[in-house]
Order: C-alpha cells, then sequence, then structure tokens
C-alpha cells in the first residue's frame, strides 16, 4: 500500500468540522451562485442541464476536472488575494471550498465540453452574524488536475478568480471505511473540544463539550479517491462563539479528506460552517 501523507502538513490552515463556532471577519467573502448546478451539494449528483447567458440549452457534461483536495488561492477583484485555501471535490462534482472557520463555500460542478467548466453554490460567513449569498462558477480546466474559474454573486456584486491545483499525493491515496474507522478528538486552541467516531459501516457518532450529539453516516463514492461525504444530524446543540444553540442544531452535509492518523472535514447545514480536524484516539 502507498504511504500515507499527512494532511495537516499542507501550508493550508485548516481546522474542521462540527465546531461550527463565530469568530473572524472577512469583509469580501466567497460567494458562487445561480442558475447552474443547485447549491449545497442537495443531492449529491450533479444537474443534467443549464442554461447559456443566451438561453440557450447547453448539455451538461462529465467535470473535466478529476475529484480530490486541491490546493486553492481566491483573487477577489478590487481586494484580498487568499493563499492556502483548501477545495475538496467529489466524484459528483459535489464541492466546497474552505476558506476560514467563519467562511466556506458549498456547491456543485459540471462539465460542457471543451474543458469548460459551470457550477452553482452558496457561501456560508460569519461577519457579526451567519450569512448566506448565492453564486455562480464558470472558468476553464487547463487540465485534468487545474483550472481557473471566475465566481460572482449578483447579490453582492462580488468577483473574485480562484485558481485549483490538485494534490496528486493526497488526492490518489486510497481510502476504505475500514481504515476511515476509528476514534477522532479535535482539541485545538479556541475551539470547542469534540470527540468523532467512525465504524467499519460508516456509521458516524460524536460529542462535543456544548452538549452537542452527533449521528450520521460516512460513504466513500470512490476508493482510489481520497474524499469521502458525510451526512449528520446535531442535536441538543449549546451556544458556542457567534453560533446559537438553534443555528447548530440541524441536519449537515459535509466532505472531508484523510491522511495518516487525521480527518479534514468541512460541512453545513445551511446556517453556518462546521468544520473537524481530529486526530485518532
Amino acid at each position: 500500500m502507498r504511504g500515507r501523507h499527512t494532511v495537516l502538513g499542507l501550508t493550508l490552515s485548516v481546522t474542521f468540522l462540527l465546531a461550527a463556532c463565530g469568530g473572524e471577519e472577512y469583509s469580501q467573502p466567497l460567494a458562487p451562485q445561480g442558475n447552474p448546478p443547485s447549491p449545497l451539494f442537495e443531492p449529491w449528483t450533479p444537474p443534467t442541464n443549464t442554461q447559456t447567458e443566451t438561453g440557450d440549452s447547453e448539455q451538461v457534461v462529465s467535470l473535466p476536472i478529476s475529484p480530490g483536495f486541491y490546493e486553492t488561492t481566491v483573487t477577489v477583484e478590487g481586494g484580498d488575494t487568499f493563499a492556502g485555501v483548501a477545495t475538496i471535490i467529489d466524484p459528483d462534482g459535489s464541492f466546497v471550498t474552505f476558506i476560514s472557520q467563519t467562511d466556506a463555500t458549498f456547491g456543485v460542478l459540471a462539465g460542457t465540453g471543451e474543458n469548460q467548466i459551470i457550477g452553482a453554490g452558496t457561501n456560508i460567513f460569519y461577519s457579526d452574524t451567519w450569512s448566506q449569498v448565492d453564486g455562480s462558477v464558470s472558468g476553464q480546466a487547463a487540465d485534468s488536475e487545474s483550472a481557473t474559474l471566475n465566481v460572482e454573486a449578483p447579490e453582492t456584486g462580488y468577483q473574485s478568480v480562484v485558481e485549483i491545483s490538485r494534490n496528486n499525493s493526497i488526492s490518489d491515496t486510497p481510502i476504505s471505511l475500514a481504515e476511515l474507522s476509528g476514534s477522532y478528538l479535535m482539541q485545538d486552541t479556541g475551539l470547542v473540544t469534540t470527540q468523532i467516531s467512525i465504524d467499519s459501516d460508516g456509521v458516524v457518532t460524536g460529542t462535543d463539550q456544548r452538549g452537542c450529539i452527533f449521528n450520521g453516516l460516512a460513504n466513500i463514492p470512490d476508493e482510489s479517491v481520497n474524499v469521502f461525504q458525510v451526512r449528520f444530524t446535531a442535536e441538543n446543540c449549546g451556544s458556542a462563539g457567534g453560533s446559537s444553540a438553534e443555528q447548530r442544531n440541524g441536519d449537515y452535509s459535509a466532505l472531508g479528506t484523510f491522511g495518516g492518523d487525521q480527518v479534514l472535514v468541512v460541512g453545513t447545514n445551511g446556517v453556518v460552517v462546521a468544520y473537524f480536524r481530529g486526530l485518532k484516539n
């Protein structure tokens, strides 16, 4: 078997899932929207068609980039550049782009032929309160491992250029539920301590120090690609940071990746960003 790569050793400031707390402010959140695929990767499968700017029907085809873990740079028009951003894309085209614990975008990408990419998603971010903004994605794949995407959110006037490059060492490491199974602990400074267990059937259970009870299921759509999906419910949650108990409770969808004895996952219930960086006990 190929050697495991330590995902957390990347130049990514990534601390992930299930803690959903408020914090840093970002004046220009990333926000993909709209008309092509449905937002918030619900369901996991991509759409069958969309409309072009001329109103003509355009058939959606397979995404021209491979699923996996992508190192990402976001350059906001007239604003900041965010390097060290993480994007996870699953085999169905569902994606999450994670800028910080309080700023992530969830959506769906698809192809339209000749290496063109379209997509849509919802940016969920915290600035005094949690907000959600829809946006659209369009762009061009340079090859199966890199692409340049243009992101627009008409509601806010936001525009950015997003460069993504696949990390093959992480992405091409095989993964199975047997390897993923175990108990993971997140004890990062300033975050809610969280314990999550995954069994060999993918059943997810867990708790955190604010009373949350987590129950769900992990699924690996393609064991040759180091990406897994998680659907879970959070109940009995207390408030944490800028997030109320009501905001933290609910049904979540998430994407994750596994490396060595650690998991990285990021998800949402449509209201807050949830994240987890767990070390296997």
